[in-house]
């Protein structure tokens, strides 16, 4: 596009795969031109630049463009925008929009490529709806909104007719998640549109193991309001929500990221040592969920949380919650496991933060470890427990099974702490700085500890104990 001496307003219009000559494979503007581009995508033009810069995407000579919510490749998007005669309106990016089938500019002119969006692309709900007000469509003739925000370009990502997706490890690649015979095979994909969606309220996962990435910081991050179900295996006919086996057809959430930890025939890492090398530091997160997000039928294994002593302060929060985080966040957990899961400093298996409430209904913790409350660390938080087992968790300071920590008053029914460890205090259960757990018909057996083999109080700590049994506990000093 060639403007001069003229200020055109354009939006939603997508740029990709246009070739110039000299200058401007997107755009040229020339003699005092003001044009205004809004919820559009510049992308991947070539000029005498090369491509992937800013004037290849725009260039202006005596003249000025401002850009708002809009996916410009080379202008650093808007938390580093590029300055000079670009004019950074809010809310622009500058990463890959994830093209159905890029253009590439070098064989313009072409009628090839699609346009259109894929799942997972930046470009999705990051409009301004203000600016289409009264367009009803997009190019396709499909609905303009679809998903409650405006999407970048001229094409629309289209929601599904569907409230459930589904996700099969051993399905076709090129699924769109909308039953089982087209599933999904990666839960970032359905989660991603499930996200993009507010229709979708439940994803169902058949028998596998899943990652969240490739990169230590990827995480299976929950969504509020969405169900997450395993247990299903549709080879075997599994396909039904009444039907699913969560013993009989395991689905694991791993962090082994790079494939290499030694594990057990269904991919699940049972101790800690056998961990190797690069693995998420949260497998899973609930940051920011209510307890109407469900998490159910799941074996949660081999979360690191490694990042380490260092800077910036808020990376260090890697060092918690392996298997789980939630920092702020309260998801609903049933017939959940976490096993082999490995802390630097608390919560190997789980991990809460500031007001957290998760609720956990037969959930197993075993065989994880951390510094401090190697199956569950609270800080500032109140979780509910009900028919949760803790089993040979080894915390090389305090709280092998729990670690309570300032003001964590958690609520604990029918629980049972057999062979936890703490090298320090509080084989099974740590109670630090006013925290005072309320526990009914709880059982301690087998805990081990330098003091307070089954349970350590500390600093104005006053737990509530009803039918509660302490059984083969061991202290090598006291308690």
């Amino acid at each position: 596009m060639y403007t001069e001496i003229s200020s055109p307003t354009l939006i939603n219009v997508t740029f990709s795969g246009n070739s110039a000559g000299d200058s401007g494979g997107g755009m040229y503007n020339s003699d005092n031109s003001s044009p205004s581009v809004r919820n559009s995508i510049l992308w991947n033009n070539l000029d005498s630049s090369g491509t992937g810069t800013i004037t290849a995407s725009i260039y202006n000579i005596t003249s000025t463009i401002t850009l708002t919510h809009s996916l410009v490749q080379g202008s650093g998007g808007s938390v580093s925008w590029v300055g000079g005669s670009y004019v950074d309106g809010g809310n622009n990016i500058d990463s890959d929009p994830l093209f159905v089938e890029a253009v590439d500019p070098a064989e313009a002119p072409t009628k090839g490529g699609d346009l259109r969006l894929q799942t997972g692309s930046p470009a999705i709900n990051a409009g301004d709806n203000q600016y289409v007000s009264g367009i009803d469509t997009d190019l396709d003739g499909e609905p303009r909104i679809s998903g409650g925000t405006v999407d970048m370009g001229a094409y629309e990502f289209q929601c599904p007719s569907v409230t459930t997706q589904y996700v099969d490890q051993a399905a076709s690649p090129t699924g769109d998640g909308s039953s089982w015979e087209n599933a999904y095979m990666d839960i970032q994909d359905a989660l991603f549109v499930s996200a993009a969606c507010s229709d979708i309220n439940e994803i169902w996962v058949a028998t596998g193991v899943y990652t969240p990435g490739v990169s230590v910081y990827d995480t299976f991050q929950l969504l509020d309001g969405v169900s997450i179900y395993g247990g299903f295996d549709p080879d075997s006919g599994v396909e039904e929500f009444s039907d699913r086996d969560r013993e009989a057809f395991p689905t694991v959430l791993s962090g082994d990221i790079d494939g290499d930890d030694i594990t057990d025939v269904n991919g699940v890492v049972t101790t800690t040592t056998n961990i190797v090398g690069d693995n998420s530091y949260h497998v899973v997160t609930g940051s920011g969920v209510t307890t109407t997000t469900v998490l159910d039928g799941f074996i949660i294994t081999a979360g690191k949380a490694n990042y380490g002593i260092g800077i910036p302060v808020p990376e260090l929060v890697h060092n918690y919650g392996a298997g789980m985080i939630n920092v702020s966040g309260s998801p609903a957990l049933t017939d959940v496991t976490f096993s082999g899961n490995s802390a630097n400093t608390g919560g190997g298996g789980m991990y809460n933060e500031i007001g957290s409430s998760p609720v956990l209904t037969n959930v197993n913790f075993v065989n994880n470890s951390a510094t401090d409350g190697a199956g569950m660390m609270n800080l500032g938080s109140n979780p509910t427990l009900t028919g949760v087992t803790f089993s040979s968790n080894k915390a090389s300071f305090y709280g092998g099974g729990i670690y309570n920590y300032i003001n964590s008053n958690p609520t604990l029914t029918d629980v049972t702490f057999n062979g936890n460890s703490a090298l320090r205090v509080g084989g099974a259960m740590y109670n630090d700085n006013h925290c005072s757990p309320t526990l009914t018909e709880v059982a301690f057996s087998g805990n081990t500890s330098f003091s307070g083999g089954g349970i350590y109080n500390f600093d104005n700590s006053n737990p509530m104990l009803m039918n509660v049994t302490f059984n083969g506990n061991s202290a090598s000093d006291s308690g």
